[in-house]
């Protein structure tokens, strides 16, 4: 009987070291796995960050091209304007002549 339980007992003892060097082992994954969450974590963080960044600065262009492209129709309004009123003149002076040359 004693025999046995000596036997038995070796068993669970060996059991007892499996489980613990399982449970080591499994503590080493968290701690490794943490860890990468955590890396993770913050490269993820700096990503959006620069996401952030860049998505300010494309509304950024693009309140800069908008003002741009106003800026430009306006100059071509304002070109255009000047034009039609030096053709106008133009015009009202070549009117002038041929009246003088008709006369």
């Amino acid at each position: 009987k004693q025999k046995h339980v000596m036997h038995e007992f070796e068993t669970l003892k060996q059991k007892n070291k499996e489980l613990s060097d399982g449970q080591q082992s499994f503590e080493e994954k968290i701690r490794a796995l943490s860890a990468q969450l955590e890396e993770e974590k913050s490269k993820r963080l700096a990503a959006e960050k620069e996401v952030d960044k860049l998505g300010q600065e494309v509304e950024d262009l693009t309140a800069s091209l908008f003002d741009e492209a106003n800026n430009m129709v306006s100059d071509a309004r304002r070109e255009k304007h000047d034009i039609e009123i030096q053709n106008s003149r133009l015009q009202e002076t070549l009117k002038e002549k041929d009246t003088v040359l008709e006369t």
